[in-house]
């Protein structure tokens, strides 16, 4: 395969499912260790670490009282050394990854703006919205919803508390107008 190319088994996932590249690229936006909430929580030791985003979406390291920490502390006499390795590990590859996924993501919903991409008002709300690094993202933008004949019924943007509000902070009914 060449760079840039998917993998011929994404190919064929995407054509037995009838998605296009555009759909299947939405459905495999990788997490970066992220859950649902937008937070990473790992093993260190005998302690446990959490990783959230920043305004900036900046990894923010917190201890397990919640309170933001510049780098992970030296590991304890008790602590194995293979679990502060594998927590090491996690956080790295969660920055890395992170990084990774905002560059790609920032250029995909760029490129999607320009093309004038449409969403099915469900598949937007499951694989962008929902997730937890496109859907900060996406509260970053204003939306558009779209009537039968393709005129714009209205405009909106995601909120950090999961709502869909409009210009005027009234809620917007995703469903009502889709």
């Amino acid at each position: 395969a060449k760079y840039g190319e998917r993998p011929q088994s994404l190919k064929s996932i995407a054509e037995r499912n009838n998605w296009t590249q555009d759909q299947l690229a939405d459905r495999t936006i990788p997490t970066a260790g992220l859950d649902e909430t937008g937070r990473m929580t790992f093993a260190y030791g005998a302690r446990e670490f959490s990783v959230v985003l920043d305004e900036k979406f900046k990894p923010v390291l917190h201890n397990a009282d919640g309170k933001a920490i510049a780098a992970l502390p030296a590991a304890r006499q008790n602590d194995t050394p293979e679990s502060i390795k594998e927590g090491k590990a996690l956080l790295s590859a969660c920055k890395k990854e992170l990084k990774q996924v905002l560059e790609l993501q920032t250029a995909r919903l760029y490129e999607a703006m320009c093309a004038g991409r449409v969403w099915p008002a469900a598949d937007w709300d499951e694989y962008l919205r929902r997730h937890p690094l496109a859907g900060r993202m996406a509260q970053r933008l204003a939306w558009t919803v779209l009537d039968a004949d393709g005129k714009v019924a209205s405009v909106f943007r995601p909120t950090e508390d999961g709502s869909l509000i409009d210009a005027a902070d009234d809620e917007v009914d995703l469903d009502a107008l889709a």
